[in-house]
């Protein structure tokens, strides 16, 4: 909601890609106001909301299936690219995770812009804090939403989160 407010502030002509993996209880509420905050702003929505079935890691599925959505809005609409909204702190986390599994990545942490599929990937939040986003939001009246399954020690980035 940060990343969709300073575009609307800043005048940046965008549509808006949610994926709904009917994962978590709340996940059809969050999908309704984010409609409904699209269609207030004119703001072209687009949504995949089919039942997400996957095999394996659900992150690394989850990703894979919310970026070839992407791609598809992208080159169907006519989209230079796709701004996601990660920050300081997931950048951080990736960088810790990636150590450690002890990897040895072609490029630590996350790209602030990178190629993926042919498709333009922007990360234009990496210099804002978790904290700095939320108060923006409370600061503009901009309602979001905390993900519960952040609390789930079940995937380790939430458990390097909490440590």
């Amino acid at each position: 909601m940060a990343l969709l407010f300073l575009c609307l502030q800043q005048g940046i002509e965008v549509g808006c890609a949610h994926v709904n993996y009917h994962h978590r209880p709340e996940a059809d509420e969050e999908e309704a106001y984010l409609r409904s905050f699209c269609k207030d702003h004119g703001i072209p929505f687009y949504v995949r909301d089919e039942p997400f079935v996957y095999e394996g890691n659900f992150e690394a599925a989850a990703r894979e299936w919310r970026y070839s959505f992407f791609c598809r809005i992208v080159k169907e609409y006519g989209y230079q690219g796709v701004l996601i909204a990660h920050q300081q702190d997931d950048l951080i986390e990736t960088y810790l995770m990636q150590e450690e599994r002890n990897l040895v990545p072609e490029y630590y942490g996350l790209k602030a812009e990178m190629m993926y599929q042919g498709m333009l990937v922007e990360r234009p939040l990496l210099g804002y804090t978790k904290k700095e986003l939320k108060d923006l939001c409370q600061a503009h009246s901009i309602r979001y939403y905390i993900d519960s399954t952040n609390e789930s020690e079940e995937y380790s980035r939430n458990r390097i989160r909490k440590e």
